[in-house]
């Protein structure tokens, strides 16, 4: 009977071990795979935030090129109060006008003057306009003895940087 319980001792012992050996080997590759998954997590969250902050930087991209975009139109065509000035310096002081529109690259002037035509003349002379035309026939203001005029032109671009 003593051999019997020693059997039966040694195969529990031999089946303990089995079953220690069993989880000795499968318990690192199960921490390896929990850590594998906590890694993945990890990464997918590394790339959600890599493809937000792409996302921002491209929308900080295309904000810089309108910037860029705006700041290079600003300089490239005159603004209106830059188109006023210079139509306040070119105009004779003989010439009144009574409307004055701006839209776009055109210009639009309504007055009277003691020569119309000599207004043509300036504006096609100065830099600033160009294609200066009669947009009406001139009629005579007996009253004040003076052309009515309605002129139109384009604002050039500006020159240089």
């Amino acid at each position: 009977m003593r051999r019997k319980s020693c059997n039966l001792v040694l195969a529990a012992l031999a089946a303990a071990t089995v079953l220690l050996g069993s989880v000795a080997a499968v318990l690192p590759v199960y921490r390896a795979h929990e850590k594998a998954a906590a890694l993945a997590l990890e990464i997918a969250e590394a790339k959600h935030a890599a493809a937000a902050t792409a996302a921002v930087q491209k929308q900080i991209e295309i904000a810089r090129q309108e910037e860029s975009m705006l700041t290079e139109r600003r300089r490239r065509e005159p603004t209106i109060s830059d188109t006023l000035f210079v139509l306040t310096h070119l105009l004779p002081d003989d010439a009144w006008l009574s409307d004055l529109r701006i839209s776009g690259a055109e210009v639009q002037l309504l007055g009277v003057a003691a020569s119309a035509s000599d207004l043509i003349g300036l504006l096609d002379r100065s830099q600033r306009f160009t294609d200066a035309s009669f947009r009406a026939s001139l009629t005579r203001d007996q009253r004040l003895n003076r052309e009515r005029f309605n002129i139109g032109a384009r604002i050039a671009p500006a020159r240089g940087g």
